[in-house]
């Protein structure tokens, strides 16, 4: 158990230590506002899709899509459970409060920290496995998400939830996996050059926004704690405890699956409160406490997780 959370608090020590990065850059004005507004476009638009495309570069093992399909299923699980813990438990009367501090109970940050996460311990099989909690992600945060934080779902909720550079990416790649042919090295590599640079940019725009964020306005509202306790520990703990009795589940498969669970809230977050009339400044406190607070709780559950499985 202790080698296990040593490597695990190493590597999420490390990715502090690139949103340091973040932060230095936002203090000397290396970025603004608008500059890190792009950087993030090109992450969720470029970066990302190359490393879910890379990690499908792989030879072809159908038992592999039957463990993505688990991943995918479990990810599902993990949004319901958090879905009802947040409706029984989150109950402040602000409203604008509570749509965020509900967001947040549900929402993790998969894709910006669940990922270099599962890259770094993993490598890229944690990737491949990891994706599915990305797709899952969109699905319900432009559904069900949108809903939540006061907007209008209709067609477009639904489309953004399944058409989106991530859920792109991958529909790309499942044919390439099946394919008895790999890219050519002139294309394979230089998507996975890009796709690399997912964990180092991911970190300096979560840095970028930490460096503004407002703390004390988090800990002044008494369900934040609530919040922390079901994001962080909650769920994760729940989902481990329903995954011990699935000896069939590969555990990798598990483990990848527990990471997304764990990670802190979804910067997304910030966003949805912009877009529809939301507290922002408290939403964005929110993202800042929990990413802070993970540097503690992700190593005590994968810990753990690393005893059951």
């Amino acid at each position: 158990m202790f080698d296990t959370m040593l490597t695990t608090a190493v590597q999420t020590a490390v990715l502090f230590v690139m949103m340091g990065v973040g932060v230095f850059a936002r203090h000397i004005g290396v970025f603004d506002a608008e500059a890190i507004k792009r950087l993030t476009e090109f992450l969720i638009k470029f970066i990302t899709p190359c490393l879910i495309v890379s990690s499908f570069q792989r030879p072809c093992d159908t038992s592999k899509i039957l463990s993505f399909g688990w991943a995918f299923l479990i990810s599902v699980v993990a949004t319901l459970i958090a879905i009802v813990l947040a409706r029984l438990f989150i109950r402040t009367d602000d409203r604008r409060k509570r749509h965020a501090l509900e967001w947040a109970s549900v929402f993790s940050n998969c894709g910006y920290m669940g990922l270099p996460l599962e890259q770094a311990i993993f490598g890229e099989e944690g990737v491949f496995y990891g994706i599915s909690a990305i797709a899952v992600f969109n699905i319900f945060a432009w559904t069900y998400g949108v809903w939540m934080m006061g907007g209008a779902v209709g067609k477009n909720g639904f489309l953004k939830g399944i058409v989106n550079p991530a859920n792109i990416a991958v529909a790309i790649a499942l044919p390439l996996f099946f394919l008895p042919w790999r890219l050519p090295f002139i294309i394979a590599r230089p998507i996975e050059l890009v796709g690399s640079l997912n964990t180092p940019v991911a970190m300096i725009v979560m840095g970028f926004y930490l460096a503004s964020a407002k703390f004390g306005m988090a800990f002044k509202c008494k369900y934040t704690y609530m919040m922390l306790l079901i994001r962080h520990f909650v769920v994760p703990i729940v989902l481990i405890f329903l995954l011990v009795f699935c000896p069939f589940i590969d555990s990798i498969v598990k483990h990848s699956s527990i990471i997304p669970a764990a990670a802190p809230i979804g910067v997304l977050l910030t966003v949805f409160a912009v877009r529809y009339d939301g507290d922002a400044e408290f939403s964005t406190a929110l993202v800042a406490v929990s990413t802070l607070f993970s540097i503690i709780t992700i190593p005590i559950v994968i810990s753990i997780a690393s005893i059951v499985f």
